[in-house]
């Protein structure tokens, strides 16, 4: 969109803009990059990937298709018995005023503005999910395990009934190690204790962490 377009949208809220950059590497290769630092526009490059975000409401739309394909009383049973896990940051409104990208637009002949509507992985951080092999995982995660998953680059989002018992989990991480690409242990313990979802069980990893935020006599472990 166009300045007045993004003003428009916002409603001339503060905002913080990301410029979107081109490096060079040691091999000569030059890559896009959204980055905080000072850098180079991306006047003369081009990237024919096809861009996709994963959006908060991917939860909610995996319930949805899932549910499409029940009979009512299917339905009704479920809600009687079961429900449903999911786990991820969506991003908050307030939160897309320091995630925007600009880009100098070589047919407009004028700066463009992108607003992020995907997960908030802090400003230096954000990032475009155009990378081709998440998208493969992401499909044969699908197609495969028969999981409800979506994947932001690398991080992934699954939604599961409860009385599975974390199998579409357990299928999705062996897919991986399968395709030689395995989920980080570390990183799945993180992910365990920053998520709202496991409730009073995540409890005591949040209270070390908060305690060694009082005090620094506090050791933790070199994972967390």
């Amino acid at each position: 969109m166009r300045r007045s377009d993004l003003l428009a949208l916002i409603k001339d809220a503060p905002h913080r803009l990301i410029p979107r950059c081109v490096i060079t590497q040691s091999s000569g290769k030059q890559r896009i990059i959204d980055s905080a630092d000072q850098g180079g526009q991306t006047m003369y490059s081009a990237d024919f990937n096809k861009l996709v975000l994963c959006s908060p409401l991917r939860p909610a739309q995996r319930i949805q298709a899932t549910l499409a394909t029940m009979t009512v009383t299917q339905q009704q049973e479920a809600a009687q018995t079961d429900a449903w896990e999911t786990g991820g940051s969506p991003m908050r409104e307030s939160d897309t005023l320091g995630c925007m990208v600009m880009f100098y637009h070589h047919v407009w002949q004028e700066p463009a503005f992108q607003v992020y509507a995907g997960l908030f992985f802090g400003l230096p951080l954000a990032v475009t999910s155009f990378n081709r092999y998440s998208r493969l995982v992401e499909a044969l995660g699908r197609r495969l395990c028969g999981a409800l998953v979506s994947l932001y680059f690398d991080d992934a989002s699954l939604t599961d009934w409860r009385s599975s018992q974390g199998s579409a989990q357990w299928a999705f991480k062996t897919l991986n190690e399968l395709l030689g690409t395995p989920l980080a242990p570390d990183k799945r313990l993180a992910n365990f204790l920053e998520q709202g979802m496991y409730t009073r069980i995540g409890c005591s990893g949040l209270g070390a962490i908060k305690q060694r935020q009082l005090s620094k006599d506090r050791i933790l472990t070199p994972e967390l």
